[in-house]
């Protein structure tokens, strides 16, 4: 039995499918001591994958039963998304504020470096590809401060699903919208994608500026009293009905 080298990488956590298959293409990734550079390399039982300084023993039965871990982080303003900071600005990462006792995590989705509030991390890459696909289509809430008010034709346009730089955003559910008679609002919007920068995309395009954005809820996951800068292990109930949705997609391929 064989199973492709990119997959087997995701489901040990060392990162995304999609990521996995970068590394592959940059040459980053070696198997039983070769350099590979084709994601449709397939790999067994005693192989060996090296990635970086990470050396994964492949063993389909122990992979197969690894227990999948969710975690809330609650980003602050200031952080990048990744890794590294690949822009050589030496911004703080995100990455920099997990105990190392949590191991290697994956990022599920992002906020972008002025934004703040609810991030998903993982062990287990598939997971992490089914929370952030467009086809699961999960729901994200977001509290966000505008210059202004939106009108209701604004409303309108954000809920049809806007075209913005010839991209074509999915439907932005506005729930509440608060003004107290200020320069300022604050509106609480709801996607089910997470392409970049899309609610200050939209808002720009609509002619309002986004003075603050805060993810608070993901699914039925809610940020609460997380302090800034903090993560903590969610417990298991209450994500068990997606990690029953993934089991089930993932036995039906």
């Amino acid at each position: 039995m064989k199973q492709r080298i990119a997959k087997i990488i995701a489901q040990n956590g060392h990162c995304s499918r999609r990521q996995a298959e970068e590394l592959i293409n940059q040459g980053k990734v070696y198997l039983n001591g070769k350099k590979i550079t084709e994601c449709a390399t397939f790999v067994s039982p005693g192989d060996t994958i090296r990635i970086d300084r990470k050396t994964i023993h492949v063993n389909f039965k122990e992979i197969n039963t690894r227990q999948v871990k969710l975690f809330m982080m609650n980003k602050p303003v200031g952080y990048i998304c990744t890794e590294k900071d690949e822009a050589d600005k030496n911004r703080p990462t995100v990455f920099s504020l997990i105990p190392k006792r949590l191991g290697r995590l994956i990022m599920v989705g992002r906020l972008d470096f002025n934004s703040e509030g609810l991030l998903l991390f993982t062990n287990n890459g598939h997971f992490a590809e089914f929370l952030m696909h467009p086809k699961t289509a999960l729901p994200r809430l977001y509290r966000v401060r505008i210059n202004g008010k939106l009108s209701d034709d604004d409303i309108k346009k954000l809920e049809a699903g806007m075209k913005v730089d010839k991209e074509k955003f999915k439907s932005i559910k506005v729930y509440n919208q608060e003004n107290n008679g200020g320069k300022n609002s604050w509106v609480l919007l709801e996607l089910t994608e997470g392409k970049n920068r899309e609610i200050r995309r939209a808002m720009q395009a609509l002619g309002f500026t986004v003075a603050r954005l805060m993810r608070v809820a993901f699914a039925d996951l809610a940020l609460g009293k997380i302090p800034k800068g903090d993560i903590i292990e969610i417990e298991e109930h209450y994500f068990k009905e997606l990690v029953e949705k993934f089991e089930k997609e993932k036995g039906s391929k």
